[in-house]
């Protein structure tokens, strides 16, 4: 299984229920918790943005 952050540009917020937002935002703290450690620390703070909660 590959974990990678979603697009942003591509998530219409609007478009998502309360719920669907909680599970987004979980799904990217989860790629972060799982990917972040094997990372540079250059990458680790593009990830960490692309992972930040969304809404």
């Amino acid at each position: 299984l590959t974990l990678v952050p979603f697009d942003r540009r591509a998530i219409d917020v609007k478009g998502l229920s309360d719920k669907e937002l909680g599970l987004l935002n979980a799904y990217h703290q989860r790629v972060y918790e799982e990917i972040g450690p094997h990372l540079t620390q250059e990458e680790r703070d593009w990830l960490q943005e692309e992972c930040s909660p969304i809404g």
